[in-house]
C-alpha cells in the first residue's frame, strides 16, 4: 500500500512540473514569441489606421469600436496577450493565462480557416491592408500554431476548455446586440438583413461545430506532446 501511494504521488508531481528546456531552445522560443508579438502589435494599429481611412465620415470612436468588433482583431489581440509572457518565460503558466492561451489558439485557427474558405477569393485588399490582411489572417495564425507545437508549453489545456467558450459567446452576444442597435455587422454571415435569422443561426451553429473540432484536436495534440 505504501509503495502504491508513493508511486502515485511521484507521477502526479512529474506531470504538473514544467518541462525543462535547454538554453538554446529557451532562447529560440523567446525570439519566436517576441517576433509574433511584434507582428501583432504592429499589424493591428496599421489595420485600424487603414480601416479609419476607409470609413468615410465615421468618427474615430465609432470606427475604432467597429474595428475592434471584428473576430479577426480580437483573436489577434488574444494571441498578443498570451504570447507576451512566453517571450519572457517560455514555461509561463497561470489559471487565467491558460484560458487566454487556449482562446487565442481557438480564435486564430477559426480566423485563418474562415478567411481561407469564405473571404480569400473575394477580398482583394490594396495598400496597407494588403500587408495587414496577410499578417492577421495568415502569418500570425501560422506562427501561433507552429510555435505552440514546437515550443509549447504543453499540458495547459485540461480544465480550460469549458471556460474557453466565454469569449466566443460574449463576441456573439456583442455582435448581435451592437448590430441591432447600429445596423452594422462585421461579417455578412452574422447579418440577419443579409442572410436572414435562420442563416445567422446556421452560420453560428457551423462555427460552434468547428470550434468543438478544433478544441478536441488541440487536446489530443497537447496530450501527445505532453507525453513526450
Amino acid at each position: 500500500m505504501t509503495t502504491t501511494t508513493t508511486t502515485t504521488t511521484t507521477i502526479t508531481t512529474t506531470t504538473n512540473s514544467p518541462t525543462p528546456m535547454s538554453p538554446t531552445r529557451t532562447t529560440l522560443a523567446r525570439v519566436w514569441w517576441a517576433v509574433l508579438a511584434m507582428i501583432v502589435a504592429v499589424s493591428v494599429p496599421l489595420d485600424l489606421f487603414d480601416f479609419v481611412q476607409r470609413s468615410g465620415d465615421l468618427n474615430m470612436g465609432t470606427a475604432a469600436l467597429r474595428h475592434l468588433s471584428f473576430f479577426t482583431i480580437q483573436s489577434n489581440l488574444l494571441v498578443l496577450v498570451s504570447v507576451v509572457p512566453l517571450s519572457i518565460d517560455p514555461r509561463h503558466d497561470g489559471t487565467l493565462w491558460r484560458v487566454l492561451r487556449l482562446s487565442s489558439l481557438l480564435g486564430i485557427s477559426i480566423t485563418a480557416l474562415v478567411f481561407a474558405v469564405v473571404f480569400a477569393n473575394v477580398y482583394k485588399p490594396v495598400g496597407i491592408a494588403s500587408w495587414t490582411n496577410l499578417a492577421l489572417h495568415n502569418i500570425v495564425p501560422a506562427l501561433a500554431l507552429v510555435g505552440w507545437v514546437a515550443f509549447g508549453p504543453w499540458g495547459r489545456i485540461e480544465g480550460s476548455i469549458a471556460r474557453t467558450w466565454v469569449w466566443p459567446l460574449v463576441w456573439i452576444a456583442w455582435t448581435l446586440l451592437h448590430g441591432q442597435a447600429s445596423d452594422w455587422y462585421p461579417y455578412p454571415f452574422v447579418d440577419p438583413g443579409t442572410v436572414g435569422a435562420a442563416g445567422v443561426v446556421g452560420a453560428l451553429a457551423v462555427s460552434a461545430v468547428i470550434a468543438v473540432v478544433f478544441l478536441l484536436v488541440f487536446r489530443f495534440v497537447d496530450r501527445k506532446l505532453s507525453a513526450r
